[in-house]
């Protein structure tokens, strides 16, 4: 009965040390959220989203993960949160063919192809990432559209 309850206490607490690696550590409580993209500017363009905003959504989850709308396509994937650093990894993305004329490429540049951003947020409403090496910016607001 002894050794029962030893094993008992030794996989209670095994668990609990290997739940604490998947765990919220690493995510800003003020990311958390869906945010709309409404504009970035890279070397070589400029992009105002205007009345297509709707259709590019960004949302943060306590748990490090997060989901992405980009006009008819959808993904996800992992983000760490570390003092003003953002590092995302677009795990997963729909192959799905979205209309012409649409910033579903350059959204997805944005998000898969720069690895880290430099953030902030302004009021809780605005999220600005400024992309490693200056190489451009993006800005997102806070949003209540559905995914």
């Amino acid at each position: 009965m002894k050794r029962l309850l030893t094993v008992l206490i030794i996989l209670l607490a095994a668990s609990a040390v290997f739940a604490g690696e998947t765990g919220t550590a690493g995510s800003d409580p003020d990311l958390i959220g869906r945010w709309r993209w409404i504009s970035a500017k890279f070397a070589t363009e400029s992009v105002e989203t205007g009345e297509t905003a709707p259709n590019y959504l960004l949302t943060f989850n306590a748990d490090g993960s997060f989901e992405v709308r980009s006009d008819c396509r959808t993904g996800s994937g992992r983000y760490t949160a570390d003092g003003s650093l953002l590092s995302m990894s677009l795990n997963s993305m729909t192959t799905m063919q979205c209309e012409t004329g649409t910033f579903t490429q350059t959204f997805e540049r944005l998000l898969g192809e720069v690895g880290s951003f430099n953030y902030s947020i302004d009021s809780e409403t605005q999220l600005s990432f400024r992309f490693a090496g200056g190489t451009g910016a993006a800005e997102f607001i806070r949003s209540n559209d559905a995914m």
